[in-house]
């Protein structure tokens, strides 16, 4: 399969598309700190773009790349592949836990929380 062209290329012009819009909405922030208060709705612009490309992009993936993989890939490969998914989520699991999850979530909407 191409990884240029086709489905995998336009998903990964979208992964792209993405880093642009987290670039963008750091950047807005940074500004937004620094006193520019314009620069809070482009930050949210940026939040509404990333949003909408994330949901068609696993919309994609789901629909399309996912049903691609499965007839393309032996019942061996998605056994191999089931198996290392297995491992890679025990693995991350046991190294983030969710409550250390929630609290860091916690710090990180305290400091970019939108005071009017």
């Amino acid at each position: 399969m191409p990884d240029r062209q086709g489905p995998i290329g336009v998903m990964l012009m979208e992964h792209d598309q993405g880093r642009g819009y987290v670039k963008s909405l750091a950047e807005n922030i940074r500004l937004y700190k620094e006193g520019d208060k314009e620069a809070l709705q482009a930050a949210y612009g940026d939040m509404k773009g990333y949003i909408t490309l994330l949901r068609e992009h696993i919309h994609k993936e789901n629909n399309i790349l996912f049903r691609m993989a499965d007839n393309f890939l032996t019942a061996e490969e998605q056994s191999q592949l089931l198996s290392q998914f297995c491992t890679s989520e025990s693995f991350c699991t046991g190294l983030v836990k969710k409550q250390q999850f929630l609290d860091r979530f916690k710090e990180f909407a305290a400091v970019y929380q939108y005071n009017s």
